[in-house]
């Protein structure tokens, strides 16, 4: 049998109007679309028949904090049982501020940002909000959070580095101990940097390693409101 997928849309999607649920029907490597002109963030998606499948999200072309330029984005979304109530967030290292979405899946959600009250949300609303600090954010209810980029001439300059791109955050619960990650060669000419941000247990800092090498003392900053 198919797998069948009820989809709730948040927004008008084309015929789909908001709020009005509706079943699709795949087979095994087919996909189904669902675009918008307005924003799909709080669409709800769930399995009918409990079959598998995998969602990624994104925008054609999307600039963020009101500055050029714009590019595509597309991330894999977490389902439901892998959110948590608790994230370290960390800004990339780049001049303009980073945006963040945090959106809740049940009503009466309380999400706070180093210990003082963020937002108040109810299912499927979501919360903007920028910052270039190290951030300890926590909720009573389980809530998503995904980090994006700010366009290469929001922070003031003009060619700073990075353009737009989204990353989905795990929570803290969903810490392990090795990770291997790919870079891109780059053919043509120019600078190019990478950046990786790494958040560890204050306790784990002295074990970590980077292609066998402990990282310079100082490297990592403490996270307000959460020492551990």
């Amino acid at each position: 049998p198919g797998t069948v997928v009820s989809i709730t849309p948040s927004v008008v999607a084309g015929a789909r109007p908001a709020g009005v649920p509706f079943n699709i029907t795949l087979d095994s490597g087919q996909t189904y679309l669902l675009q918008a002109t307005g924003d799909l963030t709080g669409t709800r998606i769930t399995g009918v028949n409990a079959l598998d499948f995998s969602l990624c999200a994104g925008a054609t072309c999307i600039t963020v904090n009101n500055a050029c330029c714009c590019d595509h984005i597309y991330e894999q979304m977490a389902p439901i049982p892998n959110l948590g109530t608790e994230y370290v967030t960390v800004p990339y290292s780049v001049p303009q501020a980073d945006k963040f979405r945090v959106l809740a899946v049940q009503n009466g959600t309380t999400v706070n940002k180093n210990g003082a009250l963020l937002t108040t949300l109810n299912a499927g609303q979501y919360f903007d909000y920028n910052s270039t600090t190290v951030d300890y954010i926590t909720s009573n209810l389980a809530v998503s959070i995904v980090q994006l980029m700010g366009s290469s001439q929001s922070g003031g300059g003009a060619n700073d580095l990075g353009d737009p791109f989204m990353i989905a955050l795990n929570p803290t619960a969903q810490r392990i101990n090795v990770i291997t990650f790919p870079t891109i060669a780059f053919i043509s000419a120019g600078n190019y940097l990478w950046f990786v941000n790494v958040v560890a247990k204050t306790a784990d800092v002295p074990t970590i390693l980077l292609d066998g090498v402990a990282p310079p003392v100082g490297t990592f900053t403490p996270c307000p409101g959460n020492n551990a």
